[in-house]
């Protein structure tokens, strides 16, 4: 389809399929549970159909595993079975929604991944931009969080230092990351009309 990933998923909604992609950033741990970030290519659905699609999608492993996992990094190309789903939407409007967070950082959908078994390794393809980009994003983002010469990492939004702010601002900028930004930023941003500037990631 055109329009990519939540398009598709949106006429499609909590339907088995397998996706193929490359991995965006380094897996997130989350308990016992484990979060990707892929960029898609391909899409074949229940039917056996395959379509060439655009976008991203945010990928959670409900059973996690140290040793399997390992060779989840930033670059790896992937095959991924599960159900799609567009990320939920609050239902009362001061509730926080999992769509809108989402889809600000340009994710468009949500696959459900219920073991490591149904991830596959694929070989490494001719590089994409999106491969690089994600390579110098993370190195940008180590290079922020963890830089010798930049003292501890990031504090959380709400509790931030000067110096805090103004890392959370860079790594905004270069790389379209607004989770450390301060809502204070935030509203700098989109009341100078400057905010479109950042999700370009």
């Amino acid at each position: 389809p055109a329009n990519g990933i939540e398009h598709y998923v949106q006429e499609h909604p909590q339907e088995e399929v397998t996706l193929e992609g490359v991995l965006l950033k380094e897996r997130e741990i989350r308990g016992t549970s484990l979060r990707l970030f892929l960029g898609v290519h391909r899409l074949t659905d229940a039917q056996g159909k395959t379509f060439s699609l655009s976008g991203r999608a945010v990928v959670y492993v409900s059973q996690r595993d140290d040793a399997e996992e390992a060779a989840l990094i930033a670059g790896q190309w992937v095959s991924l079975s599960g159900t799609l789903r567009l990320p939920r939407h609050s239902k009362f409007p001061d509730e926080f929604s999992s769509l809108l967070y989402w889809r600000s950082r340009g994710y468009g959908a949500v696959l459900s991944v219920k073991t490591l078994a149904q991830i596959q390794l694929l070989p490494k393809k001719e590089q994409s931009v999106e491969s690089y980009l994600s390579r110098f994003r993370l190195r940008v983002e180590t290079c922020l969080k963890k830089g010798p010469h930049l003292g501890a990492p990031i504090a959380p939004w709400h509790r931030k230092e000067p110096w805090d702010r103004a890392k959370a601002l860079a790594l905004a900028l270069a790389t379209g990351e607004r989770t450390y930004l301060s809502l204070e930023q935030e509203q700098d941003f989109r009341l100078s009309g400057l905010f479109h500037i950042l999700p370009i990631d």
